[in-house]
């Protein structure tokens, strides 16, 4: 499988950057000049409203997206004919858009919490890096499903998509993460 829009990355049980380390990324942009994607299942602890304020105290988990731009709020979400200037990525998956609209939508409950992730960061590579890393076996690369993309509950996400692939990628989700405790 080829790395495109739309695909998931899922890290080799062993990747040593603890930025990825058991990782499932969802590739948000792909070309020749780099890739964008965003970590689905690396919460931090802490709510949106403790982070923004004046953002809805919604039950709603903030997620690392990556280790670029952590100064950065990313909205995926499934309302893009309810939030202006949204970008659909694919499927009636949007990214970002009007961010007071989305707040507005929250509040209203057009938007629920199962419709919408938050990132802050997101994870980025240059030309030819994904493609490096690829070969060096980092990484696998699986279709994804929404509610990968969207769960709230990521606790085994990694494994699950492991498991989805079926066959020896089902026995690499049994790996220990330190293979000394084998």
């Amino acid at each position: 499988m080829f790395p495109e829009k739309g695909k998931l990355l899922i890290s080799d049980p062993f990747l040593p950057d603890p930025s990825f380390r058991r990782s499932v990324i969802l590739l948000t942009d792909y070309k020749e000049e780099g890739a964008m994607g965003f970590i689905l299942n690396k919460p931090i602890n802490a709510k949106i409203h403790e982070i923004i304020p004046d953002f809805p105290d919604i039950d709603v988990n903030t997620f690392y997206g990556g280790p670029v731009g952590n100064d950065s709020l990313f909205v995926l979400h499934r309302h893009g004919d309810a939030v202006i200037g949204s970008v659909e990525l694919f499927d009636g998956l949007y990214l970002g858009g009007n961010f007071e609209m989305i707040k507005l939508c929250m509040e209203t409950n057009i938007i629920k919490p199962d419709e919408i992730k938050l990132f802050l960061g997101y994870s980025g590579w240059d030309k030819n890096q994904l493609l490096d890393e690829l070969n060096d076996s980092s990484w696998l690369i699986a279709d994804s499903k929404m509610e990968y993309i969207l769960s709230q509950n990521t606790d085994n996400l990694w494994k699950d998509v492991l498991k989805g692939l079926g066959g020896k990628y089902a026995q690499i989700a049994n790996y220990p993460e330190n293979p000394n405790f084998n």
